[in-house]
């Protein structure tokens, strides 16, 4: 993360109205949203040429910027939304091509990585089933559900995320290895669950 003070005042002036802060903004970022993609989609293993890294930047930055105007809360909340948008449209997309390989439509698509340990590759109800999962741990611990959207969608190391949440890096290690093992068994108890 850098331009930590740029960032604070140009959400400040959106809060305020300013247009031009929003165009502002999207320049200064845009380097950076930009490394937050292309490690999405490394992380993602995308294989199919669909989609690429400026349109999921342009894609994500529009989400969480069109419409009605944001109550922005600092950096952190930025951030936190760009982890969000960016994971829903890649959710959507590994959807979007899971109903078309349904349909004879052959498309491969992404695994999660490994460092989250949740195999959803190929099985839809896994994608859903981590989507959900993810949802419950937003209202159960926001920290560990900001954690694990940092660490893992956005590509944050331990002490940038540490840094951007204000806690230690002890905390943050414990929280990734709790959200970890807290995601993968929710995700098997939904799908053990009968249908």
């Amino acid at each position: 993360m850098y331009n930590s003070d740029r960032i604070e005042d140009l959400l400040m002036a959106m809060n305020e109205g300013d247009l031009k802060a929003r165009d502002a903004l999207f320049k200064l970022v845009y380097q950076e949203l930009g490394q937050i993609a292309r490690a999405n989609l490394r992380t993602w293993r995308k294989t199919s040429p669909t989609i690429d890294t400026r349109a999921l930047v342009h894609e994500t930055f529009l989400k969480i910027t069109s419409g009605k105007p944001s109550d922005w809360q600092g950096r952190a909340h930025f951030y936190n939304a760009v982890a969000k948008a960016m994971r829903q449209i890649i959710l959507n997309y590994v959807r979007d091509k899971q109903a078309e390989k349904r349909k004879g439509i052959h498309h491969s698509v992404w695994d999660l990585d490994e460092q989250l340990e949740l195999l959803v590759a190929e099985e839809p109800e896994r994608i859903e089933a981590l989507n959900e999962a993810l949802q419950l741990l937003e209202k159960t611990d926001k920290r560990c559900f900001d954690v694990v959207n940092y660490r893992f969608f956005l590509g944050l190391d331990i002490n940038e995320t540490a840094q951007l949440l204000g806690i230690n890096a002890r905390t943050v290690n414990r929280d990734w290895a709790f959200s970890r093992a807290w995601l993968e068994t929710r995700i098997e108890e939904m799908l053990s669950q009968p249908k």
